[in-house]
């Protein structure tokens, strides 16, 4: 569920969904839908350049309003904090907690670029401890966590947070999952790498499927 504009982007958008059987319920009175630009450099790698449009404007009144009983119908409730206000999330994760659903949050961008972009640092440590799952970017701790090894800052981003799962990619070097104390290191498939856009989208998939 979310907002976008009545136009192209947002329905190309909606018919994919629809063609692969995903449910959705969509405000459509926003200026114009969000869409992306993705450089793929020859390793692989990629630099995404996001224009908001109406995932920018989407409000927590909007949400309260529209899509509270979806949320309290839910067992697992994600967002993330990378292009909605951080009022919006945070509303989003106060309505699913108090359904008893767990909480999921994509963080996908350092403090620098969240703060003030979407909002204030006290908005964003409260949507992270409104999280039961994190997944993090090793890039997105910058600023949250002190640098160092990876599993130090994910246990510092558990003790700050609270959350009861960080899930910690790291890139080529696969992942690391904090639960409870206990550290489990993934590595990643040895794969000839064409794209990464979408890793970290089929990452949380996954482990939100398992």
């Amino acid at each position: 569920f979310g907002k976008q504009g009545d136009d192209p982007n947002g329905r190309f958008l909606r018919a994919g969904m629809e063609r692969i059987g995903i449910a959705h319920r969509i405000l459509l009175d926003g200026s114009a839908s969000s869409f992306a630009q993705v450089y793929v450099d020859p390793s692989g790698a990629r630099a995404i350049y996001m224009a908001r449009g109406a995932t920018g404007e989407y409000t927590a009144l909007e949400v309260e309003a529209q899509h509270a009983t979806l949320v309290a119908d839910a067992s697992v409730v994600t967002s993330e904090v990378s292009q909605l206000p951080l009022a919006t999330v945070r509303k989003v994760l106060e309505l699913a907690h108090a359904a008893g659903a767990r909480t999921v949050v994509d963080l996908d961008v350092s403090l620098a670029d969240a703060v003030p972009a979407l909002g204030s640092e006290d908005e964003l440590l409260a949507v992270l401890r409104l999280a039961d799952v994190i997944k993090p970017s090793l890039a997105a701790l910058d600023g949250l966590v002190a640098p160092g090894a990876a599993r130090a800052r994910a246990r510092e981003l558990a003790e700050r947070t609270g959350a009861k799962l960080v899930a910690l990619t790291l890139g080529p070097a696969g992942s690391l999952l904090l639960a409870e104390g206990e550290v489990i290191a993934v590595p990643a498939a040895q794969v000839r790498v064409v794209d990464t856009t979408g890793a970290g989208d089929a990452f949380l998939g996954g482990l939100l499927a398992g």
